[in-house]
Formats: structure tokens, sequence, C-alpha cells
């Protein structure tokens, strides 16, 4: 977010180029260590006549330290706008997800481009168990077998010793 004041003549020239095709505008990152989704809103032209909308979505949840949670009693919150940089761009925040995961992006039979937030924890604690289940299956499996190849093993060594050691 931070970032934008430095691009701001090339997100401005990228609109000029685009605007006449009804482009919608996306910026995903991992700026900040949580998943927030938002909308950027750059103003051009002499009086701000002109704004783009970008649609941002912060994914920086990938296993590293979480940063704080945003506090809903900040006052910045309550009006919809976190970081209102100068009278050219301000970001209004629609989600803040505090949690350990990813994004899962597509784009939908009518060619709108959707992100969804997904929660490793859950994903993972589902999946766990129902391998937990058929490795052991797997492991005695494989034990049975091996001591089937020892007992063998040994009995015929037993064996040999008795013939030439006696």
């Amino acid at each position: 977010m931070n970032d934008i004041p430095y691009f701001y003549n090339v997100l401005q020239k990228i609109y000029e180029m685009t605007s006449n095709f009804g482009t919608n505008y996306y910026y995903l990152c991992a700026d900040y260590h949580s998943y927030q989704s938002g909308n950027v809103i750059l103003k051009f032209g002499e009086d701000n006549n002109y704004s783009m909308n970008i649609k941002q979505f912060i994914s920086g949840t990938g296993g590293t330290e979480l940063d704080d949670e945003l506090d809903n009693t900040d006052e910045r919150l309550n009006r919809g706008v976190i970081n209102k940089v100068d009278n050219n761009m301000d970001y209004k925040m629609d989600e803040n997800i505090q949690k350990v995961g990813f994004l899962k992006c597509k784009i939908d039979e009518s060619e709108n481009f959707i992100c969804e937030f997904q929660d490793a924890l859950t994903l993972m604690g589902g999946r766990k168990t129902k391998n937990k289940r058929s490795t052991k299956r797997k492991t005695k499996h494989k034990n049975k077998k091996y001591n089937k190849k020892t007992y063998k093993r040994n009995k015929k060594n037993k064996t040999h010793k008795q013939k030439y050691f006696k």
C-alpha cells in the first residue's frame, strides 16, 4: 500500500491506455502478514474527476508469524478508510483475517475474477486424519511381510550355522 504513490504515474498511464475497454484492475501481494481485501481508489485529472478502482488482495499468510489484526475500534476502520495518503488515493478495507492460509483465485463462467481466502489449518486438519489411517494400514501390512522374511532368513542362517559350527 505504501509503495503505490511511487507508481502513481505508471498507474495513471495504465488507466489512460485501458479505461475505454471497461478494464477491471487487481493487485495481489503479500506485503502484510495477514489476509486483507480492499479497494485502492486512485484519482486522476485536474479536478480528480477520473478514478481507477484497484481490487487489492493481501495474502502474506504462508507460514510466517502473522501481523497483529487491525483493531475494530480504530476510527479509520470505522470510516472505511485505512490509509488516505493524499487527495489522490484512498484505501477501503473489505475484509481482514488473521489466519495462516492462501488465496484461491479463479475466473468463473462470466469471466469474473474471484478470490477466496482458504484457511490452511482447517484444510490440513481434515486431510491429516484420512492420511493417518491409510498410513497405519500400510505399516502393519509391511511389518507382517518383514517379519515373515526375517523369520525365514534367521531360520535358514541357524540351520547353516548348525551344519558347519558344531
